[in-house]
């Protein structure tokens, strides 16, 4: 018995000395650094405390000094004003002025509330000081610059002791908390340096008594929080996060997981953007001011890692502009546009804006969006292309429609020249060319003002912005100018009368035409036209004027229906043709003699056919100005009414190019005609610019196509299927069709197969005289 219980004590006492240890071991260090914790956490409560206020008495200063500069930028400003009457001094006052009761605002928050601040009172009398220098610098200002000088300043002068208390108000307070600063900051150092010595003491503790817990936190708690450190790395960096592994459902795996989670989110929105981005023709790149790629977007825009690599992609000849731009976003901070081909492809373009922006290690980089902006190079330059075709369209109109100018610009030399929406010559004639000293190549495209160094009539230039030719183009406002002088390509003057007549389209002024004369020959010119033309009124009163008929024959029967008559001059021996006289008619005012005498001859003949039962309809051309005049309409129905003759038997004929002009007393006049049983034709139908929707409210019977049209359709499939189309168009508008230039026997068996309904040409009769006319009709008949 004796033994056992001797054995069971050693037992006790062994268990009772492992407990011991394990409580040595475990438990005394255990507490020890449970009781260090708490001073640490009481040493960090305190130098927490600290360092909050040294944060706050920071703040104060800084919201002190704020207050200060203010008063200082806003006094400064008045007096500069004051002394020297300049406003420019101002606008740095006002905003300081404007900032300065917020700023007070701020002051007043960070002085109150804290152990340390300055009493109240001090709070408050600065910003009463501050508010009076602020009414104090406005009564200053409002003094006005009338005022003399002397009174400005001595008025700039009385808030000196405002501000000087202001200053020494501010000194004190920013001393005292200069003092609480260093107070507060030797408190922190001290709390410090018990904080690092209960450190090495917990520290000890730990290693004494926890070398075990110490390397299991290690492997199992610190490595899980080097990988989540590593994950949130990984995300900074653009980079996919390292998976979640397997392990315990605590915050630690939590985090990692949500990490994981957002590296996969941020992938797919990325993926998203690169492709909404590559859609869209976009691109996004960040580039450091150290010549570093930092970021680009989508990834494929650009390979390489520095600008070099970069501007590769770009045309030779933009890069140095690149690079200028970007060294000034760099410099200034102000954000900049440009725009630079791709050197892959000449014609492709990039539109970029480029932004500074400020970089958390201090330097700064720069954000570009760029945006292939081809699609719309390409439809400007098709915009302009459009533009200066439609100014060319213009002038051929002008001269169309101008043949009154035929004899001006042939003869005389009248110069005529279109000027697109960009100031740029997009057309000119032979005679302007040649009053210039250039080909008609020579001018086209260039800057008109730069070309012609448009000056008054003494020679001096006219400034870009006053030239009445650019300033027809700019305000849509036609013009005549006399007395001035364009430049030839020698350099000699050329004293000029021109006119500028602008060419619009739905409101906007599309260019301008310019027609002009040399003014020193003008009077010359005139003097002879007025000469020839009283030539041709006595070749009127004298009957020296003739009329020739060339029949119109129907293609379906083979029978002459009708006939045009057509003026000759018989000038001595000589027989002028119509295109030689019938210009000088239109230009000098002679037409309207002229068609009357045409009318009346026309219609003595009708009569006298109609009374040798040889009833033919006869077709008289009629200008655009003798149309536009009333009183041809009324000389026709009396004249026909005198000789008996049917109106029906007369038609007139108009060319298409007078259409275009589109003026009311036209319409009217030819509405007029055809209310009388008058017949009206287009001529040269084909060769115009009168468009087919306009066509069917036009008062004609009947159109003439061209001859350019008819003569080529043996040759030409393409002329054949104009020429079918003109007739199937005509006939749905109830209008019959005459083919001129008819000169051959296969264009009439083309023309039966069109449906065409009369031929007119050599094939069957030149122009005759009346007898012989009537001899060619006997013999087919």
């Amino acid at each position: 018995m004796g033994m056992v219980h001797n054995g069971e004590l050693g037992e006790r006492r062994r268990g009772s000395r492992l407990r011991a240890t394990i409580v040595a071991v475990v438990l005394v260090p255990t507490l020890g650094m449970l009781g260090g914790a708490l001073a640490l956490l009481a040493v960090g409560r305190a130098s927490t405390s600290a360092e909050r206020s040294v944060a706050h008495h920071t703040n104060v200063q800084a919201s002190l000094q704020r207050v200060l500069g203010l008063l200082v930028d806003a006094e400064t400003g008045v007096r500069g004003y004051a002394a020297t009457g300049d406003r420019r001094f101002l606008p740095q006052s006002d905003r300081a002025r404007a900032a300065l009761p917020a700023a007070l605002e701020t002051f007043r928050r960070a002085a109150t509330g804290h152990a340390d601040d300055p009493p109240p009172g001090e709070v408050a009398a600065l910003i009463g000081l501050a508010r009076r220098e602020l009414a104090e610098l406005a009564l200053v200002q409002r003094t006005g610059p009338a005022a003399p000088r002397a009174e400005r300043v001595q008025a700039a002068m009385r808030g000196k002791a405002t501000m000087d208390s202001v200053r020494d108000l501010v000194a004190g307070i920013a001393a005292r908390d200069q003092q609480g600063i260093a107070r507060h900051r030797a408190d922190q150092r001290r709390l410090d340096r018990t904080a690092v010595i209960l450190t090495i003491a917990v520290a000890a503790l730990a290693l004494a008594g926890g070398v075990g817990v110490a390397t299991f936190v290690t492997r199992r708690v610190v490595r899980r929080l080097a990988r989540v450190r590593e994950n949130a790395y990984r995300l900074a960096r653009d980079e996919p996060p390292l998976p979640a592994p397997g392990g315990p459902d605590d915050e630690i795996s939590a985090l990692d997981r949500s990490l994981v989670e957002a590296g996969t989110l941020i992938a797919r929105q990325r993926a998203k953007l690169d492709l909404s981005l590559g859609l869209g023709g976009i691109s996004l790149w960040e580039l450091g001011d150290d010549g570093r790629m930092l970021d680009v977007r989508p990834p494929q825009a650009v390979t390489g890692g520095d600008l070099d690599a970069a501007l590769g992609y770009l045309h030779a000849d933009d890069r140095e502009g690149i690079i200028a731009t970007l060294a000034s976003v760099f410099a200034t901070g102000e954000p900049a546009d440009f725009e630079a081909r791709l050197a892959a492809d000449h014609d492709q373009w990039l539109h970029t804006r480029i932004t500074r922006v400020a970089r958390p290690d201090g330097g700064y980089a720069a954000v570009g969006v760029s945006m292939d902006v081809t699609a719309r190079k390409q439809a400007a330059a098709a915009s302009r292309e459009n533009e200066r075709y439609a100014a060319a369209e213009a002038v051929a109109r002008v001269e169309a429609r101008g043949r009154h100018n035929a004899l001006l610009i042939s003869s005389a030399g009248e110069g005529i020249f279109a000027v697109g929406a960009d100031g740029h010559l997009t057309s000119a004639n032979p005679a302007a060319a040649r009053m210039l000293g250039y080909e008609v190549s020579d001018l086209i495209g260039c800057d008109v003002h730069e070309l012609l160094h448009h000056s008054y009539g003494n020679g001096t230039p006219y400034p870009p912005h006053l030239c009445p030719i650019l300033a027809t183009l700019r305000t849509g406002d036609g013009r005549r100018v006399e007395g001035e002088v364009f430049w030839r390509r020698d350099g000699t003057r050329l004293p000029i009368e021109y006119s500028a007549f602008p060419l619009t389209d739905d409101g906007r002024t599309r260019g301008v035409v310019v027609t002009f004369v040399d003014a020193s020959k003008r009077t010359a010119l005139r003097t002879e036209l007025d000469a020839e033309a009283e030539r041709l009124r006595q070749a009127i009163r004298d009957g020296e004027l003739v009329l020739h008929y060339q029949p119109k024959i129907d293609l379906t029967t083979g029978g002459c229906e009708a006939v045009e008559a057509l003026v000759r001059w018989q000038r001595g021996p000589r027989l002028v043709p119509p295109d030689d006289f019938i210009p000088l008619a239109e230009a000098t005012g002679v037409v309207h003699e002229l068609s009357e005498w045409v009318m009346t001859e026309a219609v003595r003949q009708a009569a006298a056919w109609r009374a040798s039962d040889a009833a033919l309809r006869v077709a008289v051309n009629l200008s655009p100005l003798s149309l536009r005049d009333d009183r041809m309409v009324e000389h026709l129905a009396a004249t026909a009414a005198q000789a008996g003759v049917p109106p029906s038997l007369i038609e007139v004929e108009i060319t298409e190019s007078a259409l275009a002009e589109d003026t009311d007393v036209l319409l009217s006049n030819l509405a007029r005609f055809r209310a009388m049983g008058v017949r009206t034709a287009i001529d040269d139908f084909g060769t115009g610019f009168a468009s087919l929707a306009y066509l069917k409210h036009l008062p004609v019977t009947s159109i003439k196509i061209d001859k350019s049209f008819v003569m080529n359709m043996p040759k030409d499939r393409r002329d054949q299927a104009i020429v079918a189309a003109v007739v199937y168009m005509a006939h749905s508008l109830g209008l019959k069709v005459v083919a001129e230039g008819v000169e051959e026997d296969v264009v009439v068996r083309l023309l039966g197969h069109a449906d065409c309904d009369l031929g007119q040409g050599y094939l069957w009769s030149r122009p005759l005289p009346s007898a012989d006319l009537e001899r060619w009709l006997l013999a087919r008949s």
